[in-house]
C-alpha cells in the first residue's frame, strides 16, 4: 500500500476501530491497519492516521502450557502494522498518527507492533495516543491469583488464563529483533500504561518505553 497521491498529497485514514480476536498461532497475533508484513521489500509512506482504535484479544487456552506460557498471551496491537514477518525488508516513512488507542498485551507501538526483518522508518510520528496491556502477569504455577499494586494500592487479580507478557510497549514500535535504522522520528504526547519485566511474576521478559520498547538485537 503506497499512499501517496499524486506525489503532492498524503492519504488520512479516519475514525478506524479494529477488533481482533486472536485464536491460533496462524493469525500473526495482533491487530492494526495490516496484520503483518510477509512480503519482501515492502513499502509503506505518505499516510496520516487519525482516531483510531485497536483491541487485540490473547489467545486463552485452558489449560495453558506452563512450558511455554508465552505463546498463550501473544496480542500484539499497532496502528500501521502489527507484525512484521523474518527476512523481510520493510521501509516506512512520512506515515503520522494522531489520536489513538491500543489494547493489547505485548509487542505494542503507536506505529508498529513487533519487528523480525530488516526495518527502516523515517520521518513518522505518534501523537496524543493511549496505550494499554491488560491481563498481564499472570502465569503462577501455584495460583491464578497475583497481586499488583497501581498508586500505591495493592489489587489482587484473578486471571482467566496462565500466561505473562513480555511486555514489549513502546510509543513508536514495540519491540526490534533485528537490524533496524529510526530517524527523524518522534513521540508526543502519548500516555502508557503496560506491564514491564519489573513487574512479571515470572522475569522473562522486556520492557516498556516511551518510543521503543525492546530492542534485541
Amino acid at each position: 500500500v503506497d499512499g501517496q497521491k499524486d506525489g503532492l498529497e498524503n492519504y488520512e485514514i479516519q475514525n478506524l476501530k479494529i477488533i481482533f480476536n486472536h485464536t491460533s498461532h496462524s493469525d500473526g497475533y495482533g491487530g492494526a491497519f495490516i496484520n503483518r508484513v510477509k512480503t519482501n521489500n515492502t513499502i509503506h509512506q505518505n499516510l496520516n492516521f487519525r482516531g483510531i482504535d485497536v483491541y487485540v484479544n490473547h489467545y486463552d487456552v485452558e489449560p495453558a502450557d506452563l512450558t511455554n506460557p508465552g505463546q498463550y498471551g501473544n496480542a500484539y496491537a499497532a496502528t500501521l502494522c502489527s507484525r512484521v514477518n523474518s527476512g523481510m525488508t520493510y521501509n516506512v516513512s512520512n506515515v503520522h498518527c494522531y489520536n489513538g488507542n491500543l489494547n493489547g498485551v505485548c509487542k505494542m507501538g503507536g506505529l508498529l507492533g513487533g519487528s523480525w526483518g530488516t526495518l527502516t522508518v523515517e520521518n513518522c510520528s505518534v501523537e496524543d495516543y493511549w496505550i494499554e496491556n491488560r491481563e498481564v502477569n499472570c502465569i503462577n504455577k501455584y495460583s491464578k491469583q497475583v497481586t499488583k499494586t497501581f498508586f500505591n494500592q495493592n489489587f489482587t487479580v484473578t486471571c482467566d488464563a496462565e500466561f505473562y507478557t513480555e511486555g514489549e510497549c513502546g510509543g513508536l514500535i514495540g519491540f526490534v529483533a533485528s537490524n533496524s535504522t529510526i530517524s527523524y522520528s518522534a513521540v508526543r504526547n502519548t500516555k502508557m500504561k503496560c506491564y514491564g519485566q519489573e513487574d512479571q511474576i515470572v522475569p522473562l521478559g522486556g520492557n516498556v518505553g516511551n518510543a521503543l520498547g525492546d530492542m534485541r538485537i
